[in-house]
């Protein structure tokens, strides 16, 4: 890359332990229809190979990192801190950006200058294949806020593009473990105007070793502590520290305790259920959804009120569909 240039845009990934998902991340940015980026991947102390593959890619605009692992929220840290482009994109290691999704958000971003982060659509994808009917993301201000302070996903930490400035005022991610990306987006909401694009332009895969599918209650229990530091925050209180927070939160009382077990367990169910029947499994794929309605019944209401019955019948139906 010509040292007297100065892209615009940085793509920030973190990799930790990402074999053998991370080789169509990786190929998914390099293959963009826009070009012009500094492509900054963390390698966050991977042992099953990562590192080394990482070290033998051949493309200027590539710059990896490796240090001892840290954690996301860290690694994540390492990468802002070194940004000096007016733009960053995030991915993750073990999903797929199509190929226009940075010119596309760039473009918005670059058109409306009081926009400070924007998401976009998502499908998901298992072993190589795209499923259609995806759940459809609150495209404007208020609906991404809404959803987000009722502990909804409002947008998908993964697909954001936000202005890099705004990031570092909004604090980077301060909290190491599960709940750093809800405790950044909430901020950032504070910054300016947040958005979705309601069309599709990545790619999530379902995969058992995903830390989304094997952390709900570390995500409850994250996800609170974010929504809390919010309303103190609104209310002009003083935040609490996330030691004191988590002790209380396991000394709450026992039907608490067993509400957040339950929404954890079904949490985890619902998401078995719907990689099951993207896979074709439909007959243990509808057992998974049915115990989940049974553990939490208003959960799954609550999701099926986001995907829409029609939509849901449709994905059941026809199983494999592609997008």
């Amino acid at each position: 890359m010509n040292r007297s240039h100065h892209p615009k845009l940085t793509v920030l990934m973190s990799v930790y332990n990402g074999m053998p998902y991370v080789r169509d991340a990786v190929c998914s940015i390099l293959h963009q229809s826009f070009h012009d980026y500094v492509f900054l991947i963390i390698n966050d102390g991977s042992t099953d190979g990562s590192g080394q593959y990482l070290d033998t890619l051949d493309d200027s605009r590539v710059r990896v990192v490796h240090q001892r692992n840290r954690g996301l929220g860290a690694a994540l840290n390492i990468g802002l801190s070194s940004v000096e482009t007016e733009y960053i994109a995030r991915m993750d290691a073990d999903d797929i950006s199509l190929p226009n999704r940075l010119s596309v958000q760039l473009e918005v971003m670059e058109r409306e200058p009081d926009l400070v982060m924007l998401g976009c659509g998502l499908a998901f994808t298992v072993d190589g294949v795209k499923y259609g009917h995806p759940p459809p993301m609150p495209t404007t201000n208020d609906q991404v806020v809404s959803i987000l302070y009722a502990g909804g996903h409002g947008i998908s930490h993964p697909t954001i593009f936000c202005r890099a400035a705004a990031m570092r005022q909004a604090g980077g991610y301060r909290i190491q473990g599960v709940g750093q990306d809800w405790d950044l987006l909430l901020r950032m909401t504070e910054i300016g105007r947040v958005a979705n694009l309601a069309e599709v332009y990545y790619l999530m895969r379902l995969h058992q070793e995903s830390n989304t599918w094997k952390s709900a209650e570390q995500s409850i229990r994250g996800n609170a502590y974010a929504l809390t530091c919010t309303r103190c925050r609104q209310g002009g209180q003083p935040e609490p520290d996330t030691e004191t927070f988590f002790a209380q939160w396991l000394d709450r009382p026992l039907l608490q305790r067993l509400e957040s077990f339950c929404r954890a367990r079904a949490d985890g169910l619902y998401r078995q259920g719907v990689l099951r029947m993207l896979k074709g499994e439909r007959l243990s794929g509808f057992g998974c959804l049915g115990m989940a309605a049974l553990i939490c019944p208003p959960k799954l209401i609550m999701r099926l009120r986001r995907i829409g019955m029609t939509r849901f019948v449709r994905m059941v139906c026809h199983g494999r569909r592609t997008v």
